[in-house]
């Protein structure tokens, strides 16, 4: 996945590493591994993936094997539905954390 430099910044690629994920757990996995690319480090960081491994070149350039668990992904949002649904039910307002 890549982003034009003239794009980036402007939250596209959370955008669309969201919907990965998303459709990755939709289809029954668990956990979600990618090669990144140093300079693109500190994005996947951001967005809650681990460096799994050593660094290795790939297609001349360095990269790294960064991994993210979709199962906690699962639970906040199974957590949030039993919220919504126990705050709906007896009408108490929910404010985002």
């Amino acid at each position: 996945m890549a982003v034009l430099d003239a794009y980036q910044g402007q939250g596209l690629g959370s955008i669309l590493l969201k919907e990965v994920e998303d459709f990755a757990q939709e289809q029954g996995f668990q956990t979600i591994s990618l090669h990144a690319q140093l300079g693109a480090l500190k994005f996947y960081l951001n967005n809650g993936y681990q460096e799994v491994g050593n660094i290795f070149e790939e297609a001349g350039i360095q990269h790294i094997t960064v991994e993210k668990s979709l199962i906690v992904k699962k639970l906040k949002q199974l957590t949030y539905c039993l919220s919504f649904f126990f705050c709906r039910k007896y009408r108490i307002t929910m404010l985002d954390s």
